[in-house]
């Protein structure tokens, strides 16, 4: 047989001549796993395996070999250290929607507070294995959320080698791995899947696939209320890549509307259960979180001493706050004007519930922080300090947090 030019043809021949390697699976696999080295350098991947058992190893000692705390919350997932540990605080309610559904008392504490998607994953996980119970819902909780927080990784890298070096992109994910309250990330708590969704929507942004950065963004919002502010760095993104002028916009621009409808429809279905479409805000005032401006979260924070046993007022988080705000303006000089306005929008609405409570794990949320941080790592000195001092914090936090004191 001869092709259109009189030459023999051959399977292992490309449409222009060239010799092309037939397919094995040996060389698929070969190429998969170039790109999960491309995804997942190896010192990265050492650095998330040696703090998750670092951390695991603190939790399980603090429950274990310390006292235990008198004010604790009367709830344990399972009869095993290693799941409670990861299973403090906002774990409970998260565990409590996954089995038994949504409940709304007005007024009072309430499961509405807590959009759906990462619980809805951990019930899709235990129906998939037939698995039920606070124990196993917890585990389920555990594992996704460290699943997650591996995509977020490969994400950050991803992202940041647009824009920076190779060593930079490497020691961002590598600064979130050892960040302080990074432990939240692999804790039954939502905030590694809000970050995976949130960094991959932007990274499809920028590769100008602007359904898939919808959807992703969409999913984030119906993770936490905070992914409808990517909304805001997706319409400047997608505004500065066509240099703000108008004939440049195309019909792919209306699948950002799909992302304050994830919102919408969080309070129809609120509306249609519990005759409150607002009721996730309203359950909110029970944990003293209400719309206001963003100082008014510096005005209560300085309206009472710090607590004692773990508090609203703790001195962590107005650091951390504090260390934020450094970080996010520093975020303008340094990265896309994208990312710095997701980070500053953000930390103002985070500001804008009239507390500062949380703060120690809100940090974690604005990533162009730890690019911040990465590039300041450049300088040897900088980059062993921030290990010890992050390692050191870390530990501490998990230790508290295991132990049922108030972190964030």
């Amino acid at each position: 047989m001869t092709d259109a030019a009189g030459k023999p043809w051959r399977k292992d021949r490309g449409t222009d001549g060239g010799r092309r390697e037939p397919t094995t699976p040996r060389r698929a696999l070969a190429r998969v796993g170039v790109t999960l080295r491309s995804w997942f350098p190896v010192e990265v991947l050492a650095t998330f395996v040696a703090t998750r058992a670092i951390l695991t190893l603190v939790g399980f000692l603090s429950i274990t070999a310390v006292a235990p705390n008198p004010y604790r919350f009367d709830w344990d997932a399972s009869d095993h250290p290693l799941v409670n540990a990861w299973s403090r605080w906002d774990s409970y309610w998260y565990v409590r929607i996954a089995d038994d559904g949504y409940g709304y008392i007005p007024g009072k504490e309430s499961s509405v507070a807590f959009f759906p998607l990462y619980p809805m994953l951990i019930r899709l996980a235990g129906w998939f294995v037939g698995a039920s119970g606070p124990e196993m819902l917890a585990i389920l909780g555990i594992v996704i959320s460290n699943l997650a927080l591996l995509a977020a990784v490969a994400a950050v890298i991803l992202l940041v080698r647009l824009d920076f070096d190779e060593a930079t992109a490497r020691r961002t994910a590598s600064y979130l791995l050892l960040f302080p309250s990074s432990f939240f990330l692999s804790a039954v708590y939502p905030e590694s899947l809000f970050l995976a969704l949130a960094v991959a929507s932007l990274y499809f942004a920028r590769t100008d696939r602007w359904v898939v950065a919808a959807l992703l963004a969409t999913a984030a919002t119906l993770t936490r209320p905070y992914g409808l502010f990517l909304a805001v760095a997706l319409v400047f993104e997608y505004a500065a890549q066509r240099g703000f002028r108008l004939r440049a916009v195309r019909p792919d621009v209306l699948a950002l509307g799909l992302i304050p409808s994830a919102l919408a429809a969080y309070f129809l279905y609120l509306g249609a259960s519990f005759g409150d479409p607002l009721a996730a805000l309203h359950a909110q005032k029970a944990w003293g979180r209400e719309l206001t401006v963003p100082w008014d979260a510096f005005t209560t924070f300085f309206s009472a001493p710090f607590s004692k046993h773990g508090g609203k007022h703790s001195p962590f988080d107005l650091g951390f706050t504090l260390v934020s705000l450094v970080l996010v303006a520093l975020s303008w000089r340094f990265v896309r004007p994208s990312y710095a306005l997701f980070a500053t929008v953000l930390l103002l609405g985070v500001l804008s519930t009239g507390t500062l409570w949380s703060m120690v794990r809100f940090a974690v949320s604005p990533f162009p922080a730890f690019i911040v941080l990465a590039i300041a790592g450049r300088h040897p000195l900088f980059d062993r300090a921030y290990v010890v001092v992050s390692v050191g914090l870390g530990a501490l936090f998990m230790g508290m947090y295991a132990q049922w004191y108030w972190v964030g």
